[in-house]
C-alpha cells in the first residue's frame, strides 16, 4: 500500500526505514509495480533527508 508522506521528523524517517526495510526483505522481482515505486520514492526521501541532516551537522560543527 502506497501511503507516501513528506519525511519531517525523525520519528517519520524510522518509519520510512522500517517500511523501506520490510519491502527489501522480499524477493524484488516478486514486488508488484506499486511496492516498487513505493520503494523507490521512500527511499529517494530517505536519501534527501539523511543527506539534509548531514549538511545540518556540518554548518554547526563549523
Amino acid at each position: 500500500m502506497m501511503n507516501i508522506k513528506p519525511i519531517k521528523t525523525k520519528d517519520d524517517y524510522k518509519e520510512a526505514m522500517v517500511r523501506i526495510s520490510d519491502l527489501t526483505n522480499s524477493d524484488p522481482d516478486a514486488l508488484p509495480d506499486n511496492e516498487f515505486y513505493e520503494l523507490e520514492v521512500l527511499t529517494a526521501l530517505a536519501e534527501v533527508t539523511k543527506m539534509g541532516i548531514i549538511k545540518m551537522k556540518q554548518q554547526i560543527q563549523q
